[in-house]
């Protein structure tokens, strides 16, 4: 192998890493915003159910909605 071998070689290998990094961080962010998700709707789910229910008229149904 040459020098031009090598280079590419690395070129190829510091991508890699760079792009498993990226995909890391992605998923770590979406999982924060999955967790921030469940507990923002359980914080305020009572508060929507309350601002629904005026249209519709079964509180079961708006508990679950």
């Amino acid at each position: 192998m040459n020098f031009i071998d090598y280079i590419l070689i690395l070129i190829v290998g510091l991508s890699m890493v760079l792009s498993l990094w990226r995909g890391f961080v992605r998923e770590i962010i979406s999982l924060i915003g999955l967790v921030a998700a469940f507990l923002l709707a359980s914080q305020f789910s009572g508060q929507a159910g309350e601002f629904i229910s005026p249209w519709i008229d079964n509180p079961t149904v708006a508990d679950i909605t």
